[in-house]
C-alpha cells in the first residue's frame, strides 16, 4: 500500500474519505480495502506537524515533472508571476 496520511484529532481518524472519523486507522475506507484485498498495511508512523510537512514536502518542479509526464497541462507557471500580486499560486 503506498503512502497514505491520515490525522488523528480528539480520539478519531480522519482523511480525505472519512470525513466523520472512525476509532480505529484500519477503518478508514483506504486501509480496510488494502486489508480486504490482501495487501500489506504498514504500521503508523507518527508525525509532528513539521515532520510531516517535510516528509511530503514537494517542490514546484517535482509537481509540474509529474503532470507533463500524465498528460495535464499546469498554469503553475503563470500563478506564480501573479502570486507577487496577492494571488495565490494553484494547480488548474
Amino acid at each position: 500500500m503506498p503512502g497514505h496520511a491520515f490525522v488523528k484529532m480528539h480520539g478519531r481518524y480522519y482523511d480525505a474519505e472519512c470525513l466523520r472519523g472512525v476509532v480505529n486507522w484500519r477503518r478508514l475506507p483506504l486501509v480496510k480495502k488494502a486489508i480486504q484485498d490482501g495487501r500489506t498495511v504498514p504500521e503508523v508512523k507518527i508525525l509532528t506537524p513539521a515532520k510531516f510537512q517535510e516528509s511530503w514536502a514537494v517542490d514546484d518542479e517535482e509537481i509540474e515533472k509529474e503532470m507533463e509526464i500524465m498528460g495535464i497541462t499546469s498554469r503553475l507557471k503563470q500563478t506564480r508571476s501573479q502570486a507577487n500580486c496577492g494571488s495565490q499560486a494553484q494547480l488548474v
